[in-house]
Order: structure tokens, then sequence, then C-alpha cells
């Protein structure tokens, strides 16, 4: 009698350490889960977002003509927007000092990445409030691509809102197209706009 008392005391105390341990773990263990999925479906959402926002600027912009604007290389030194653009296309990325400056810096070494030093199809159109922090960061930088200086006001366009680094195609009639916000947190997409607009050129 009193081994098998023994027996059941083992036996109660075994499925105890067993409840007390297992479903802690499995709780643990879902809540995880539930946390990984609640991530990736706020990723997906963003990422749904990102394009949605894309599509829309693209609907509503592609097709307008960009207006006639001066671009400084220095304070003297300046060119009209049609000029740069005669007989072909070119990829613009357009900033601010007044954007976020990794966002803008990203950009251009996305740009670099996939175009290389391929000045010809490519311009950066930037505004900066004082004229020196322009050409401090051209040659800091060492940009090689054409960069210009244009007033903030230039271009009357909903994507100028959003006061963020973008990129369009502008073309020789002066009518833009493929216009995109890159967004660092999706390089993927960034890097098959880019393709995409490479492979357009040639």
């Amino acid at each position: 009698m009193k081994i098998l008392k023994d027996i059941l005391l083992f036996f109660s105390i075994t499925v105890l350490l067993f409840i007390c341990f297992y479903f802690p773990n499995k709780i643990v263990k879902l809540n995880r889960i539930n946390e990984s999925l609640s991530k990736t479906a706020g990723n997906l959402q963003i990422k749904e977002e990102f394009y949605h926002l894309n599509l829309e600027l693209g609907n509503e912009m592609n097709g307008l003509r960009a207006p006639e604007a001066s671009c400084f290389k220095h304070r003297k030194d300046s060119t009209l927007l049609s000029k740069l653009v005669k007989t072909k296309p070119v990829l613009v990325l357009r900033y601010s000092s007044t954007n976020c400056n990794t966002c803008y810096e990203k950009a251009l070494n996305d740009m670099t990445d996939v175009f290389g030093e391929t000045v010809q199809s490519t311009i950066v159109l930037c505004s900066y409030l004082v004229e020196r922090d322009f050409l401090i960061f051209k040659r800091v930088n060492q940009i090689k691509y054409p960069i210009y200086r244009i007033e903030s006001d230039a271009f009357d366009w909903t994507v100028e809102s959003y006061n963020i680094p973008y990129y369009f195609v502008l073309h020789p009639d002066m009518k833009i197209s493929n216009v995109y916000i890159p967004n660092k947190s999706f390089p993927e997409m960034n890097g098959a706009y880019l393709e995409s607009i490479k492979r357009l050129f040639n």
C-alpha cells in the first residue's frame, strides 16, 4: 500500500511539474509567435501603404509638365532646367536640405550603385537656404553627378509637400514620369525602381 502511495505521489508531482513548466513555456512561445506575426503584419501594412503612396503619386503626377527653373552651380553660374534635358530623358533626384539628411544621402548612394557615374543620364536638383551649405555638401561628398541648386518653391506639385527626397524622370518635352519616393526600409524596392529606369534609358 505504501509503495502505491509513493508511486501516486511521484506521479502527481511529475504531472504538477510538467504543468508548471510546459504550459508557461508554451505561452511564452505563443506570445513570441503572436509578436512575430503582428510585426510581420505591420511590416506588410507599411509596405502596402508605401506602394500605394507611390502608385497614387504616379497616377496624379505622370504627364505633368515641369516648370522652367533656374539651376545654379554657383551664384553667378546658372542654366535653365530645359537646357539640361535637350535630347533624351534623365533621372532626377530632388531633395531639400530640410529633408532627412540620411534619406537623401542614401538616395544618392543608391543612384550611384545602379548608375555608376553615368552623368549623362542623371541630375540632382536640390534646395539649400544657404548657398555655402550647398557648395560644402558638393565638395565634401565629391558628387560626380551634375548637381544644381534650385529655389525651394521651383516645383509646385503634390510630392513636394511630403518634404522627403524623391526621383522622377524628366523628358525633353519637360514632361515628367516615373515619380518615386524611396524608403530606406525597402532597399529592394528602391533598387528595383532604379534598375527599371536604367533599363528604360538603354
